[in-house]
């Protein structure tokens, strides 16, 4: 607050405030240089004042906001959750989309690189009035004949906030979506948005024209929009796991200073989806939609790695530092629209579970586990008679298969066996909608060659997903290496498929003869095994 022209600051307990007390937020980076932050040996001192001074100047500036707004309080993450005890960070994590949701306004140091940045800046405010000039067209075929036009600043939305450091953020992500206001103040001038699609800029006070920034509709618009399917009640399963994908595909390019909080970071969102959906959260995937979302691709192999120390079950994305794509995710059509297309599923899920690391299921977890049942198939490597060493061989029994790979890292010192995307891409495009793409559009590369179990020189196959459609059969399914821990336990490496003509030429007509010490079960062709 401010008193006799000084601002005067604390830190208040949530708790013992009425519950209609009104609040901002403040979405920051903070950047290389120390922040003063809340710890364990100055909370006391903290809860009966802060100095201003000692505050960094975006925090200094979001103070002079709030109060110049008319409200007397502000969350900060490194205000109100204390720094170094885990056990608080636990606790606020997972109150993360009450604490945005619930907010009147976020305010968003979109321009500064770090906390000492500030929010203000100075400006020429003549560069973003417009200029009216005098325009002469020697022809205009739409019919407009007014001589007078106007030549502005054009600060597009994608440029301004969507390519902003800030945005990268991985904390920032959930803040965004979960804030019902938001204000960025930027380098030229402050642009706000509405969690109803409104977005606006002191150009545009009234909204951004589709004209002014077209970009915006694709990126931001989609986003938004998508999480707004999350919270809807009447939406088709399949458009919930579309709009899922679509979070997790933009997610997933986010950046962390710690690499382990990819689960914290976005715990606001899956606690707030759980509340409309009452669906149970594994890790960053969804139980009722758990197949279908099994089939994520890492972008890139060759720089991805495992997150370390442990953060998720390596059927889960958040095990891995790197963007992922659900590839496998949209087919072109249905059988309404085409009498032979025909998908179904050849793997069942038995269980499922997390040990989450706090109360909440939606945060972090120590553990997690899958069993699933299906038609297991064991790949051998062929090592000789090789023509090129991109040209790797694989056997099912004593069969020769082609077998396409989306790996989620290449063993180090092993170079990319990327597969050439025209022998792929015809057939695939015919069934997924995603491989319709040029070449260079593509985020995702085939690969020839996947991480093998060492003992054996092989990959264990696992068919989730199959669609038949003008004349393709496709199998999709998880590659799979065993723990050698327990009988039937297995890790995740990646993706495998097979595009072929019908279902006897594809690995599920290949009978396998496969070890008991690789499966728990075994009912006909059908092997239960488990996955972490």
């Amino acid at each position: 607050m401010m008193e006799e022209g000084q601002y005067r600051v604390q830190l208040c307990q949530g708790a013992t405030l009425p519950r209609d007390t009104q609040y901002l937020t403040l979405s920051h980076r903070w950047g290389g240089k120390a922040v003063f932050c809340l710890l364990q040996d100055n909370a006391e001192n903290l809860r009966r004042e802060v100095r201003f001074e000692s505050l960094s100047k975006t925090f200094q500036h979001a103070i002079i906001v709030t109060c110049d707004l008319g409200y007397r309080y502000i969350w900060i993450d490194s205000l109100c959750i204390i720094q170094d005890s885990q056990e608080d960070w636990l606790k606020e994590g997972v109150q993360m989309a009450q604490i945005y949701k619930h907010a009147v306004c976020n305010i968003s140091a979109i321009a500064s690189e770090d906390s000492h940045a500030g929010l203000f800046r100075s400006r020429n405010i003549e560069t973003l009035l417009p200029l009216k000039v005098d325009v002469h067209w020697s022809s205009w075929k739409y019919g407009w004949n007014n001589p007078e036009g106007y030549i502005m600043l054009n600060e597009d939305w994608s440029t301004s906030v969507d390519s902003a450091p800030l945005s990268a953020r991985g904390w920032v992500f959930q803040e965004r979506l979960l804030s019902p206001r938001i204000i960025h103040f930027g380098d030229r001038q402050l642009l706000w948005a509405q969690a109803d699609g409104i977005s606006a800029n002191e150009h545009w006070p009234e909204g951004i024209p589709f004209e002014a920034d077209p970009y915006f509709e694709i990126t931001s618009d989609s986003l938004q929009n998508s999480w707004q399917s999350m919270l809807q009640l009447r939406v088709t399963p399949r458009r919930r796991f579309d709009a899922w994908a679509y979070i997790i595909e933009d997610y997933s390019k986010r950046r962390f200073t710690y690499d382990t909080d990819k689960l914290a970071a976005i715990s606001g969102i899956a606690r707030a989806s759980q509340e409309v959906t009452e669906d149970e959260y594994l890790a960053g995937l969804w139980k009722t939609d758990l197949l279908d979302q099994l089939l994520w691709a890492v972008c890139d192999p060759k720089s991805s790695s495992q997150i370390q120390p442990y953060t998720a079950p390596t059927w889960s994305w958040a095990s891995m530092n790197g963007a992922i794509q659900y590839v496998f995710g949209r087919c072109c059509y249905s059988s309404d629209e085409r009498p032979d297309f025909h998908e179904f599923y050849k793997t069942q899920l038995r269980d499922a579970g997390t040990s989450p690391v706090g109360d909440y299921d939606t945060g972090p977890v120590k553990a997690g586990f899958l069993r699933l049942k299906g038609p297991l198939r064991q790949a051998f490597l062929i090592q000789s008679n090789l023509k090129s060493e991109h040209q790797l061989s694989w056997a099912l029994g004593r069969k020769r298969r082609n077998i396409y790979f989306l790996p989620d890292l290449l063993p180090i010192g092993e170079s990319e066996k990327s597969v050439g995307f025209d022998q792929v891409r015809e057939k695939m495009g015919k069934v997924f909608e995603g491989w319709y793409s040029k070449p260079e559009y593509m985020t995702f590369k085939v690969q020839s060659y996947m991480r093998v179990h060492t003992p054996s020189q092989s990959v264990f196959l696992l068919p989730i997903y199959c669609v038949s459609c003008r004349g393709m059969f496709v199998t999709v399914g998880l590659a799979l290496t065993p723990t050698d821990a327990a009988r039937g336990q297995f890790r995740r490496e990646g993706l495998f498929f097979t595009p072929n003509n019908t279902e006897g030429e594809s690995i599920l007509g290949l009978p396998c003869d496969i070890n008991c010490l690789y499966y728990e079960d075994k009912e006909n062709d059908d092997y239960t095994v488990s996955i972490i």
